[in-house]
């Protein structure tokens, strides 16, 4: 049998490893009520809280939602100033109750626009006073109502629980395998669930990041368990060769050849698959013997 000597190719190899996910949830957002009396009429179940929906009725007066970075948290009359202003502004704005923009400041135009929406929600056209009461914050954007927590008939106080929106996902659970990820990922390895890629520290366990945690939900979609694949944050070059061209030696020693008349080289195998293997760039390799098994007379694979 005539030796087979082919030209070595190169490749880049980025190791990587399948996981096991699991999406983990996260505390629930609560509305409260800033206002006190008897629950007559209470939202449903999937129901979706925006700006001037109306999440309750207490004492046959509506109560709507006002969405914000934070809540108003006093009465806010003409003259008054501050941050709380502005987001009165913007819900009076988002309601068609005032023309913007908003600003810091409550004057004429902010007075017309709360007598508008008092007299939307059933008060005097005469009242010039917001007062927090009339509204339940539902957070900074709208909220689906999971559950009600003030049923019609309910006696409220001030600071009870209103209605529940669905718990978000806290974090998502990373299986690593027995004994750890493989060493060749690197340091700074990468959790890839289809589209989405944010980093992983070894050993963590989880993905807690807010924004790394609502890509990962993303790409798996409606399941809370699914797989993933943790690879290096960089591939490196690999020479790839005929699997044939690999000798087996004592002590679990690997070796090629380089041509019919080159001695054996050890080298150690990080990848591959069906009929290649993968070797490190730094075995010097361009050309590879692909029929050492065919061959007689070649010295041995040993150290």
């Amino acid at each position: 049998m005539a030796p087979v000597v082919v030209p070595v190719e190169r490749a880049e190899r980025r190791a990587s490893m399948m996981v096991s996910l699991e999406v983990v949830p996260g505390e629930a957002f609560v509305a409260t009520s800033s206002t006190s009396g008897t629950v007559t009429g209470a939202a449903q179940v999937g129901a979706v809280l925006d700006n001037g929906v109306t999440v309750m009725v207490v004492d046959d007066r509506p109560v709507v939602a006002m969405l914000g970075d934070a809540p108003l948290w006093r009465p806010l009359g003409s003259g008054a100033r501050g941050e709380d202003v502005t987001r009165l502004q913007e819900f009076l704005i988002t309601t068609g109750h005032l023309s913007g923009p908003a600003t810091d400041r409550f004057g004429p135009a902010t007075t017309a626009g709360v007598r508008s929406f008092a007299q939307s929600i059933g008060l005097p056209r005469s009242t010039t006073v917001f007062d927090p009461a009339w509204v339940v914050w539902v957070g900074d954007s709208p909220l689906p109502v999971a559950h009600v927590d003030a049923p019609v008939g309910a006696t409220l106080a001030a600071g009870d629980p209103v209605v529940t929106g669905p718990a978000a996902a806290g974090a998502v659970a990373v299986a690593e395998p027995q004994g750890g990820l493989v060493a060749d990922l690197g340091d700074d390895p990468e959790l890839v669930v289809g589209g989405a890629v944010v980093p992983y520290v070894p050993g963590s366990g989880a993905i807690t990041d807010p924004e790394h945690v609502a890509a990962l939900v993303g790409a798996l979609g409606m399941v809370e368990q699914g797989a993933g694949q943790i690879r290096a944050a960089q591939g490196h070059g690999v020479a790839v060769l005929p699997a044939s061209a690999v000798v087996s030696g004592e002590g679990g020693l690997v070796c090629i050849f380089p041509d019919e008349s080159s001695p054996p080289v050890a080298v150690t195998v990080v990848g591959g698959g069906g009929a290649t293997v993968q070797v490190p760039l730094d075995a010097g390799l361009t050309t590879v013997l692909a029929n050492p098994h065919q061959l007689a007379g070649l010295p041995a694979c040993q150290g």
